[in-house]
């Protein structure tokens, strides 16, 4: 898995209505457009190259990368050298140009009406906003979803936001592993459209354990902040849950820790074992691989006195490759391992929609003069 995300690359090319002054951090393609590339691999290499220099981890966390006294990776310091080794140049990254073009219609008007009176086709046809909520499969129509509470956070890392919690009771006696929640809409009272804060509209939950008899899974959905938002007329959405007929755990005998060594069943196999940095700066990854097996969950690994030192997932997933990715002194793997593997039967996703409607948001706190 990290492999495949090291390889990915994300080109943005901009057409600008004016000739460029000035640019940082932009490949200038001709004189009114630029392009910037963000690179995964040149962000893990930066990330493992911090690692691997503690004299330049102290050097930043003593130029300002700390928060409460802990290192805070989210830092102007940190953010700072990060960005000059994925992109090669030091922050601000920008472009600028002289404005010759001029709008052949009143964007400001535009933009109002567009916001008063969205049109659904267009959010449809952009596969934003789905025509209808599909019925949910039974026992999961009789699923509740409500509202637990609503806040505003306007430092919020997705930006200023609306942050409502919400839960989901399963139908009585399911077997239920929540798995993700995906937000679709979000509109006012009056049914105008209300933009999504700059956070995921996806969101993983539940760490892929079973629900435990009784209990709601919470989840959490993000609107962007604006002062004149007093309440959310609807969120639709789905949570992803799983079903299955049975959960066990087997044990897969015994594998040498050691790229290349092969396990008993499954056809798992160590495919790398990578260790960077030293001390607690120490990151350590793990990837195995197996053949396609249906219903394969958790696999995880135990020394000999029976302490579990490597786990990697909770559900089955459509990929065979997996990886486990250890920050700091967790210590040197043993020479062979026990392996066990947890098995679903019948394994199942389901889309389970839900639609919350009037949710009352707390009004904004006033500026202080």
């Amino acid at each position: 898995m990290m492999k495949d995300m090291a390889k990915c690359k994300q080109l943005a090319i901009y057409h600008l209505p004016g000739p460029i002054k000035g640019s940082n951090g932009f490949t200038r393609i001709d004189e009114r457009t630029v392009s910037l590339e963000l690179d995964a691999g040149k962000a893990f290499t930066a990330m493992a190259k911090l690692a691997d220099d503690p004299a330049r981890v102290r050097q930043i966390l003593e130029a300002g990368g700390t928060r409460g006294g802990k290192p805070d990776l989210e830092s102007p310091a940190v953010r700072k050298t990060l960005m000059k080794d994925i992109l090669g140049v030091e922050e601000p990254i920008f472009v600028t140009f002289a404005v010759e073009a001029k709008p052949v219609f009143d964007y400001a008007a535009e933009v109002k009406k567009a916001s008063a009176k969205p049109d659904p086709a267009f959010w449809v046809n952009a596969g934003i906003l789905p025509k209808t909520l599909a019925a949910a499969p039974k026992p999961f129509d009789t699923a509740v979803f409500r509202v637990a509470g609503v806040k505003r956070d306007l430092k919020s890392f997705f930006g200023p936001r609306i942050e409502v919690n919400a839960t989901m009771a399963p139908p009585e006696g399911s077997t239920v592993i929540p798995l993700r929640a995906e937000l679709f809409t979000a509109q006012a009272p009056d049914g105008s459209y209300l933009a999504f804060d700059q956070g995921p509209r996806v969101y993983t939950i539940g760490g892929g354990k079973p629900l435990a008899a009784g209990a709601v899974q919470g989840f959490t959905l993000g609107v962007k902040s604006d002062p004149a938002t007093t309440k959310i007329g609807r969120l639709t959405g789905v949570m992803t849950v799983a079903t299955c007929k049975s959960v066990q755990v087997v044990d897969a005998g015994e594998i040498d820790m050691k790229e290349g060594a092969k396990g008993a069943k499954y056809g798992l196999r160590v495919v790398t074992i990578k260790t960077r940095g030293q001390g607690a700066n120490t990151m350590r990854e793990v990837t195995i691989d197996t053949d396609k097996v249906p219903g394969l969950g958790a696999i995880k690994f135990y020394d000999h006195t029976g302490k579990e030192v490597l786990s990697m997932g909770e559900v089955p997933q459509k990929k065979t490759e997996r990886s486990s990715m250890a920050m700091g002194q967790s210590g040197p793997l043993p020479e062979k391992a026990t392996v066990k593997v947890t098995m679903y039967e019948d394994y199942q996703e389901v889309d389970v929609p839900f639609d919350l409607k009037d949710i009352e948001v707390p009004a904004a706190e006033a500026k202080q003069p």
